[in-house]
């Protein structure tokens, strides 16, 4: 009996910390053209972001209150990120900057950014109910 709540305590979350990322997958390809990405890519996509999350989320743990930090500092970086390399670009190109460069920097932001923040977004909602759950462990 004890195995099975063990089981509990770590699948329910994993499975509502996934189904928290897929509508917001969801918003993100009702934003951009299927010219772009073919909407059977974002299952592809979905499945690469889960398996990263499940690899955060039991490799790296953290307490459910840092989620919203971890969330910040990936938005915080994907800025920063834009804004040193449009610098960076300015300087060695000027205002003749090649189109490509520019789309290459938003790219690897977007890229970046809401991968790490979905994941902890999820996360920290995971973190949650397991709090939860593991407060109401049987004696």
């Amino acid at each position: 009996m004890e195995l099975i709540f063990m089981q509990k305590i770590y699948c329910i979350p994993d499975a509502i910390g996934l189904m928290i990322m897929m509508p917001m997958i969801a918003i993100i390809a009702a934003f951009i053209s299927p010219d772009n990405i073919p909407r059977p890519l974002w299952i592809a996509i979905y499945l690469a972001w889960a398996a990263s999350a499940i690899f955060v989320w039991h490799k790296y743990i953290v307490k459910w209150e840092r989620w919203p930090l971890v969330a910040a500092y990936s938005i915080g970086g994907a800025i920063i990120w834009y804004g040193a390399t449009r610098f960076i670009s300015y300087l060695i190109f000027g205002n003749e900057e090649p189109e490509l460069s520019k789309i290459f920097d938003l790219v690897v932001a977007l890229i970046i950014s809401p991968g790490l923040t979905f994941i902890a977004i999820a996360g920290w909602i995971r973190g949650l109910i397991q709090k939860k759950l593991t407060q109401s462990v049987p004696p």
